[in-house]
């Protein structure tokens, strides 16, 4: 793996991969699926205390290296 796009930085993170492959950037071509259909609920609605210890203990490394924590 060379790089990493996060979703909270999407337009941001695929423009510097286009730019790194000589891609044009075309954030409107790009589709937004279900964008508006979700429900909006706290994030720690879908996780119960030993949930978020699995979570913390698979997923240690990426929590750690992009400074994730479990939802509050």
């Amino acid at each position: 793996m060379d790089d990493v796009i996060r979703y909270e930085n999407l337009a941001g993170d695929l423009r510097r991969i286009c730019q790194k492959l000589d891609v044009t950037f075309q954030w409107a071509e790009l589709r937004m699926l279900k964008s508006e259909g979700r429900p909006k609920h706290p994030l720690k609605d879908y996780y119960s205390e030993r949930s978020i210890e699995i979570v913390q203990r698979l997923f240690r490394y990426e929590l750690e290296k992009f400074g994730y924590a479990a939802p509050a």
